[in-house]
């Protein structure tokens, strides 16, 4: 009867506790009534475990943008990518803040000298207006993110736009141009479009070198047309 009870035990382990402490008190007899008796509450268990006994979920994140096409995996994040996103909410709330103030700076500079006042409110509108676009125009060529579709070949960088909210760029390898000479805070260009991205943030290198085109063969006649320029 000890491995009677020993095999309900093993069997019935997702079983509700109490029904096992009904288990542990019932004494087994050494009659034909015992396995009766024994094979009606194992089915009521079994019963019991197809009602309540759920299975639990298993999550997964697919990456899709707003009209449902799946983006594929996450191949590269942008370590720098929280700074960006502060630097603009900052510059752009300061400027905010010195456009509210200028009415009243206006008001309390009326009585003040044109050679002072010309100065003053100069410098105050570079740094309300010209701060932010300084800004905006380094950290527009930046990537965020950017994810990579197997199936399709397409890639989606995620950037800021002038206001610090993200939009995508979907673009394939052949969209991608890398110059000789890169331009200020830009490695490529991505449909004409100076960007930027870490190599050491992606998650594969193989990924990196395909959007590049580092994988194609170098072409030896194209090469020499530019040594020779």
């Amino acid at each position: 009867m000890f491995l009677i009870k020993n095999s309900i035990y093993f069997h019935s382990s997702f079983f509700n506790k109490d029904c096992l402490r009904k288990l542990s008190r019932m004494k087994f007899s050494n009659n034909t009534g015992c396995f009766s008796s024994l094979s009606r509450t194992i089915s009521s268990l079994q019963k019991y475990e197809l009602l309540n006994h759920k299975s639990i979920p298993v999550k997964k994140r697919y990456a899709s943008n707003m009209n449902g096409v799946d983006k594929g995996s996450l191949v590269y994040q942008g370590a720098q990518s929280k700074i960006f996103k502060h630097l603009k909410r900052f510059s752009l709330t300061t400027s905010f803040i010195g456009m509210c103030a200028q009415p009243y700076l206006l008001y309390q500079c009326a009585d003040m000298s044109l050679v002072l006042a010309v100065p003053l409110f100069s410098l105050i509108s570079v740094f309300v207006f010209g701060n932010p676009i300084l800004i905006h125009w380094i950290a527009k060529k930046y990537i965020l993110r950017l994810y990579y579709n197997v199936d399709t070949k397409v890639f989606t960088a995620h950037i800021l736009t002038f206001f610090g909210f993200e939009q995508t760029l979907t673009f394939t390898a052949a969209d991608v141009f890398v110059p000789d000479v890169p331009g200020p805070f830009s490695m490529f260009n991505i449909k004409g479009q100076p960007m930027f991205a870490n190599e050491a943030d992606f998650t594969s290198i193989q990924v990196y070198k395909q959007m590049m085109g580092y994988d194609k063969p170098l072409d030896l006649k194209t090469l020499n047309k530019k040594l020779e320029i």
